[in-house]
């Protein structure tokens, strides 16, 4: 387990939401990093009276932790907790657990982390963060100052976990690197069960840049691109092909000069291998980035030499409008044993796929039953409370929990079947 690891479980099983004035993200985190002409190696535990307006800290002083770093090694780290209420680009920010459809203030944490007499570097955690893209973080946390953040490593990419590392060279502070982390905790059932928590998003700071790349040992630096503030196309879903999380750098999207014909890429050239649906090249290759899934992920294998995922792709016309709905199933063997998670995607208002909302539930399979046009979905899973989910207009919400062995007093179909005979039209 390496340091970021072992002060995220920390962060996690120690969230008090007490804290003082409301501060701008940007400007805190600018107040805790040292100044450019600053001496030594770290900033003093006892920190400024502009830091503590905006944090409340559990203790004055920092306490002693054992942990691992990146090479096995047991260290001794030291660290100071806190929380605060932040403001993201002048505004209130509401987290959301999308398993449920509720909103909530946001609980932020921080950690100051080093050595016995200084700290080198901090954490700010927050949990059920909304936030699925890595190419869109930056924007929605620091708008105004983006230009800041040069991205400077993809360490880990996948639908369930990514980690980006960005150089920050904010004009008169010295140089550091901060590590931005999104991990899903509602990736199974049974996960998601012990936490009651969607997500966890995590920005590390670092003061020490071989600290730094020895957290993303392995990963090649990318060239230098500085981050732009916004556009009117900022959360264009179009932008998720440079994360290279689908990997379309492969086979680049090719338009015609009258930009009627478009090219598969070779990604989604694979995940529709076989699929009977009327979708366009460009809405494949679409839900192929708003998928979030990595050749890298179905590519991987077990040591035995099999797959660990295997995803399957099940077009649909709920509504008999003659636009399809998608549903993608994800289905895991890492654990020995199937677990299929699947994700549903519609055409919005504006003409494009959207996730609606995306991950729809987890466990053995989902079952299609109720009403028309868009039917009641039922997610199963033997080990936990099955759950209802309902359309509300725009997308599928949970509208019911089912507790686990009761005999269901509706009618259902599998999914696939319901697919199986759409497709037969073709």
């Amino acid at each position: 387990m390496n340091k970021l690891a072992a002060l995220l479980i920390m962060l996690f099983l120690f969230q008090p939401v007490f804290a003082q004035s409301k501060t701008e993200l940007f400007d805190l985190i600018k107040k805790m990093i040292p100044d450019e002409d600053q001496p030594g190696q770290g900033m003093p535990w006892n920190t400024s009276a502009d830091i503590n307006q905006s944090i409340k800290w559990n203790s004055s002083l920092p306490k002693s932790n054992q942990v691992y770093n990146s090479s096995g090694k047991q260290i001794e780290l030291w660290r100071k907790d806190g929380t605060a209420r932040i403001l993201l680009n002048g505004k209130d920010f509401l987290c959301e657990n999308r398993v449920e459809g509720k909103k909530h203030s946001c609980n932020w944490s921080f950690s100051l982390f080093g050595a016995k007499t200084v700290y080198q570097g901090f954490f700010i955690n927050v949990t059920d963060f909304p936030i699925d893209d890595p190419i869109q973080a930056i924007d929605m946390l620091f708008k105004e100052n983006a230009s800041v953040f040069q991205r400077y490593k993809k360490c880990i990419e996948g639908a369930v976990m990514w980690q980006d590392l960005y150089k920050v060279t904010i004009p008169g502070k010295r140089t550091v690197w901060m590590m931005v982390q999104f991990e899903s905790l509602s990736a199974t059932g049974p996960q998601y069960n012990n936490t009651k928590t969607d997500n966890t998003f995590t920005l590390g700071i670092y003061f020490n840049k071989e600290e730094t790349d020895a957290e993303c040992a392995g990963a090649p630096e990318l060239p230098a691109n500085p981050v732009k503030a916004s556009s009117a196309n900022a959360n264009s879903k179009a932008t998720k092909e440079e994360t290279g999380r689908a990997q379309s750098k492969e086979s680049t999207t090719k338009i015609s000069s009258n930009s009627t014909t478009v090219e598969l890429t070779q990604f989604a050239a694979v995940l529709f291998k076989d699929v009977k649906t009327n979708l366009t090249n460009k809405e494949k290759n679409d839900i192929t980035s708003l998928s979030g899934l990595s050749a890298n992920e179905l590519n991987a294998q077990t040591k035995k030499g099999k797959s660990k995922y295997e995803v399957s792709v099940y077009p649909l016309d709920f509504n008999k409008d003659g636009t399809e709905e998608i549903f993608l199933c994800v289905t895991s063997k890492t654990l020995g044993i199937p677990m299929h998670t699947y994700f549903f995607y519609s055409k919005g208002n504006g003409g494009k796929y959207q996730p609606s909302p995306g991950k729809i539930g987890s466990g053995v399979k989902i079952l299609v039953s109720g009403r028309t046009p868009f039917p009641d979905l039922i997610t199963l899973n033997a080990l936990s409370p099955r759950e209802k989910w309902s359309w509300n207009g725009t997308m599928y919400r949970v509208t019911q929990t089912i507790p686990a062995g009761k005999v269901l007093s509706f009618p259902t179909r599998n999914i696939e079947e319901v697919s199986a005979e759409y497709v037969q039209r073709f």
